[in-house]
C-alpha cells in the first residue's frame, strides 16, 4: 500500500496535525512495509494561486498525476477549494481514495468563533460541504462521529480514532522553585470559554490571597485583571511558534481547560488532559462532556461557577495532591499508549483499501 501524509510534522502547531496525523503515522510505520510518503500541508502551488479554475486547467493535471501514484491520502480538513480540486481529480483518474480527519464539530460553529469571524460564513459552509460529501473521514469521538455520520450526503465511512501523544511523557515534570504556576494553552476559538466560566476571577482571587501563585497564559489575550508581576501572557503570534513537542517547557504546575457547555465543544476530545498530563501538569477542566469521564483521581472536573473553580484549584496547590493527581494520570495515559492505538490506524487504512470505488 502506498500512502500520502499531507502534514507540517513534528514541528506543528496543531494538535490535529500533531497527534492525529503526524504522530500516529510515524508508530504505524513501525509495524507495516507500506509506503508512507509525507508531504507539507501546502500542496504544491496551492500559495501561487488566484484563480482556482484556471490554474487546475493549465496546471493542475501535473498535481493529479501526483497524487494519483497514492492508494489513499491522510490529512486534516481544510478550506481550500484547489486541494479539494485535485484531490478529486486524483480520484477521478487514478483512484486514489483521500481520508479527512475531522476533531471538530463544523456544523455547529458559533458565529463569534474567531474562525467563523475570520475565515467568513463561506469557509464554515465550506467545510460543512467538505464533511457532507467526504468517503472516508475519521474523527476523535464516538459523539462526533455520530453527528458526522448522520449529516453525510454520501454514506461516508467513519472511524472513531484515539489521540496518539507518544511514549515521552514521563520525562517531563515542572520545576517553579516555590511558586506555583497555573496556566492555560489554546487557541482564538476558546476567547469565550477562557473569559465567560468563571475561572478569571478564580485565578485573580487565588492570585491575591496568595503571593507564590503564577499565572501564565499561550495563546489568548486576558481582560480580567491579574497581578501583572506575576502574570504571563504569551500573545497569539508568539504562541504560533510553539509546537506540540514544546508544550512541556511551558512549566505548568497546574494546568486548565475551561469550556462552556455548548453542541462544539461537546464534540471536543480530553487532548487537553492528555497534553497537560504529558508536562507532569495536575489537570482542572470543567464538567463538560470530553472532560465528563475522564479516570477517576487523573483530574478535577468542575462547574463553571467562580467558586467551583476557586475551589478546584485551590485543592492543587497543595503539592502532595497535586504530586499524587499527576502520577494518577501518568497511569491512566500509560494504559491508553500501551493499547496499541495504531492498530486502529492501520485498520482503516486496510478497510478503506479494500473498499471499492
Amino acid at each position: 500500500m502506498k500512502i500520502l501524509v499531507i502534514s507540517e510534522g513534528k514541528h506543528s502547531t496543531s494538535a490535529i496535525d500533531l497527534w492525529r496525523i503526524w504522530r500516529p503515522m510515524q508508530e504505524l510505520a513501525k509495524y507495516v512495509d507500506w509506503q508512507i510518503d509525507y508531504q507539507d500541508r501546502v500542496i504544491r502551488g496551492q500559495d501561487e494561486i488566484t484563480d482556482s479554475e484556471t490554474f487546475i486547467k493549465e496546471h493542475g493535471e501535473a498535481e493529479v498525476d501526483h497524487l494519483g501514484q497514492y492508494d489513499i491520502i491522510f490529512t486534516t480538513y481544510f478550506t481550500s477549494p484547489y486541494i479539494a480540486a485535485v484531490l478529486y481529480g486524483a480520484k477521478v483518474k487514478y483512484g486514489t481514495k483521500t481520508i479527512i480527519d475531522f476533531d471538530d464539530d463544523v456544523y455547529d460553529i458559533d458565529p463569534i468563533n474567531p474562525f467563523w469571524l475570520k475565515a467568513g460564513q463561506d469557509a464554515a459552509y465550506y467545510l460543512q460541504r467538505l464533511a457532507a460529501t467526504t468517503s472516508y473521514i475519521s474523527t476523535t469521538t464516538p459523539y462526533l462521529a455520530t453527528k458526522l455520520k448522520n449529516k453525510s450526503e454520501s454514506k461516508a465511512m467513519v472511524y472513531t480514532l484515539p489521540n496518539v501523544i507518544g511514549h515521552d511523557y514521563e520525562q517531563y515534570n515542572p520545576d517553579n522553585g516555590n511558586k506555583v504556576v497555573v496556566g492555560y494553552f489554546g487557541g482564538s476559538s476558546h476567547y469565550d470559554d477562557l473569559h465567560d466560566t468563571g475561572v478569571l476571577p478564580a485565578i485573580r482571587k487565588i492570585m491575591n490571597e496568595r503571593k507564590d501563585v503564577c499565572f501564565k497564559c499561550v495563546g489568548l489575550p486576558i481582560d480580567e485583571y491579574l497581578p501583572k508581576a506575576r502574570t504571563t501572557i504569551l500573545d497569539p503570534v508568539a504562541s504560533e511558534k510553539w509546537t506540540g513537542d514544546m508544550f512541556p517547557k511551558l512549566n505548568f504546575d497546574i494546568a486548565i481547560a475551561p469550556l462552556k457547555d455548548t453542541q462544539f465543544n461537546r464534540s471536543k476530545s480530553d487532548i487537553k488532559w492528555q497534553e497537560s498530563t504529558r508536562m507532569g501538569a495536575a489537570f482542572v477542566a470543567s464538567a463538560v462532556e470530553p472532560y465528563k469521564r475522564l479516570p477517576g483521581g487523573a483530574a478535577v472536573v468542575t462547574n463553571n461557577t467562580q467558586s467551583d473553580w476557586y475551589e478546584a484549584i485551590t485543592k492543587l496547590l497543595d503539592k502532595p495532591t497535586r504530586n499524587m493527581q499527576v502520577d494518577n494520570a501518568r497511569v491512566a495515559l500509560k494504559q491508553r499508549i500501551d493499547s496499541e492505538n495504531w492498530k486502529h490506524y492501520k485498520t482503516m487504512f486496510e478497510e478503506v483499501a479494500s473498499e471499492n470505488n
